[in-house]
């Protein structure tokens, strides 16, 4: 399947100037591999994202949710990383 904007909802805003903003991140049938692909988020810069963002993906289809990182941006684009809980 392919990005879908509808899916990410702002949680809440960095204080500051270059504070983390929270994500949320909603798909049916998406895995975690292909979110986390290379500019999965084809219009991150536009929402607001940036370097260092917090996002949380839940795919719908199996209610199973990964935390993930903002971990590059290009001009118009976001890739994010899985984090690892321990």
């Amino acid at each position: 399947m392919a990005y879908a904007s509808a899916g990410l909802q702002k949680v809440s805003s960095g204080i500051g100037s270059g504070g983390t903003t929270m994500w949320i991140y909603t798909h049916a049938s998406d895995a975690i591999a292909t979110v986390a692909g290379a500019s999965y988020f084809s219009d991150a810069i536009a929402q607001g994202m940036g370097l260092g963002d917090v996002l949380f993906y839940v795919r719908t289809s199996t209610g199973i949710g990964y935390p993930c990182t903002v971990t590059a941006v290009s001009a118009t684009a976001a890739t994010v990383t899985a984090m690892a809980l321990s």
